[in-house]
């Protein structure tokens, strides 16, 4: 089992030694994948665990920092940068109040797997988010209690537990913490923002 400590700050790509970015793309809209067809293009980062070997089960979690207005952040598992980063993602969007689960391959969009309304309502400061994958099965969870249903898929099979955001504001601390961690208590990295 190995156990690391880091701190990151939004201005600097990747975070530190201890993050691959995995895709950092401009999208249009604060809504990312199928949505992301209109408004003023704004860059998505997302970033995994380098250098780890997690194994498949795995589990990201964020504690939200300060969110404004259509701007989102989110947990990835399974990340991978082959074929221009690869993810299963779990994001917050703040304009809707929405928690949506999405599957991105070869650094696009490929498909919605489940959108949450109502249960989620509006996060704050100090709201824990997780997405947690075992097998084929992925589950949501806000603040500890699990959200919607839960789905199944089975393109992504390996990969690093990361985190990701959409800020209009780059100074905006959309992210206070994250940890990611091995299901079956392996590895483990739990980071602060230093911003």
């Amino acid at each position: 089992m190995t156990t690391k400590t880091d701190t990151f700050n939004y201005i600097e790509s990747p975070l530190s030694t201890l993050w691959t970015t995995v895709l950092s793309v401009g999208l249009k809209s604060a809504v990312v994948g199928a949505n992301a067809t209109s408004g003023s293009v704004q860059v998505v980062s997302m970033y995994k665990i380098a250098d780890y070997d997690f194994l498949d089960d795995q589990s990201a979690r964020i504690v939200i920092g300060t969110i404004v207005a259509f701007d989102w952040a989110g947990v990835v598992v399974r990340a991978s940068t082959a074929g221009g980063g690869s993810f299963y993602l779990c994001y917050y969007a703040s304009g809707d109040a929405r928690v949506i689960i999405e599957y991105w391959t070869g650094g696009a969009f490929s498909a919605t797997l489940e959108t949450i309304t109502g249960a989620p309502g509006t996060l704050a400061n100090g709201d824990e988010l997780r997405l947690d994958v075992t097998g084929t099965s992925l589950r949501a969870y806000i603040n500890g209690a699990a959200i919607g249903t839960g789905v199944t898929h089975s393109s992504l099979t390996s990969g690093q537990p990361g985190m990701g955001y959409l800020a209009g504001n780059a100074n905006t601390t959309l992210i206070s913490s994250f940890s990611g961690v091995d299901s079956a208590g392996g590895d483990t990295l739990n980071a602060q923002c230093a911003l």
